[in-house]
C-alpha cells in the first residue's frame, strides 16, 4: 500500500472491474499476511480477511460472526 500503510499478500477472493478513472477500487483478500516495512518478515493476519480500498489508501480487517435468534431453534 502506499505511504506507510505496510504490504498485504494473500489469495484474492473478490474484486471488481471498474473504469480506470473510478478511484475507489475495493479487492478482498483471504488468507492475508501482512508486514509493516520491507524489512519486515510477513506474518499471518488473524481474522476471515481484508477489504482494501484504493481510494482511500484504507484496509478494513474482517471478521465473521454468527447471531443467533434466541427465539428460534
Amino acid at each position: 500500500m502506499k505511504g506507510t500503510s505496510g504490504f498485504y499478500a494473500g489469495e484474492l477472493k473478490m474484486f471488481a472491474i471498474v473504469d480506470d478513472s473510478e478511484r475507489q477500487k475495493d479487492i478482498y483478500l483471504v488468507n492475508v499476511f501482512y508486514r509493516k516495512s520491507e524489512q519486515d518478515n510477513y506474518a499471518p493476519l488473524e481474522g476471515d480477511g481484508v477489504l482494501l480500498n484504493f481510494g482511500d489508501i484504507d484496509a478494513i480487517q474482517v471478521i465473521k460472526q454468527t447471531i443467533r435468534n434466541p427465539d428460534q431453534q
